[in-house]
């Protein structure tokens, strides 16, 4: 009989679940610590949101002055109360404490779901929901932005592990050549080729003989003569 240590640790998914279950427990003691009021909760997301957010919402000025712990912003200029929380991903958020429990969350490198989230933030599991997936569309756009796209057949040389996808008897590397040769593939292609504004030439033009080639080619030329 094993002891509930041995358990977890017998099985290699269960023990993964189990150590990522207590990275999530730590570090929401480590939230808690740190941030013990809504209001610290609040200047920390303002805080993210960086200065250049402080601005009148209705004149544009960044006259404006802000009591600690408040999301309201009062305006010098205008004389006009806006929220500091206004045309953010926070706008209209009643949970800050919760919002900032998902960034410091994934900031921890802590991996979770709605339904672990839902607990330690306190909210209902609808509301967890939308924050989580807020948050990766955040993660999402920043990494579009930050980091740059590789074709996977830059890896071929590199593949050497076989899955359900390699072509039986050949070498791992042929589950490039397979995709490429899918229609799902062919298709991703010549959508790119038709977003990014190059000329997709027709397929019924392949059979041309090598005259009317080059004549199609110079009729598509923008300054042909």
């Amino acid at each position: 009989m094993h002891t509930t240590d041995n358990y977890w640790y017998d099985d290699p998914d269960k023990a993964d679940i189990y150590e990522k279950s207590v990275e999530l427990i730590l570090a929401c003691r480590e939230f808690e610590a740190k941030f013990k009021t809504d209001a610290e909760c609040i200047e920390e997301l303002i805080k993210i949101l960086g200065k250049a957010n402080l601005y009148c919402r209705n004149c544009h000025s960044t006259e404006v002055r802000r009591n600690y712990g408040s999301r309201t912003l009062l305006c010098y200029a205008c004389r006009r109360a806006t929220s500091a929380f206004s045309g953010t991903i926070y706008d209209g958020i009643k949970k800050p404490r919760a919002w900032l429990l998902g960034h410091f969350l994934i900031g921890q490198g802590v991996e979770f779901n709605s339904n672990q989230f839902r607990i330690p933030a306190r909210v209902a599991y609808s509301s967890a929901l939308t924050i989580v997936k807020k948050m990766a569309l955040i993660i999402k756009s920043d990494l579009e932005n930050e980091v740059e796209s590789v074709a996977s057949n830059v890896f071929i040389s590199v593949f050497n592990k076989r899955s359900s996808h390699t072509p039986a008897q050949h070498h791992p590397r042929a589950e490039q050549d397979e995709m490429e040769k899918s229609e799902a593939y062919l298709e991703d292609v010549e959508e790119d080729r038709f977003l990014d504004g190059e000329p997709i030439r027709p397929k019924c033009l392949d059979d041309l003989d090598e005259f009317a080639n080059s004549l199609y080619e110079m009729l598509g030329e923008k300054n042909p003569l």
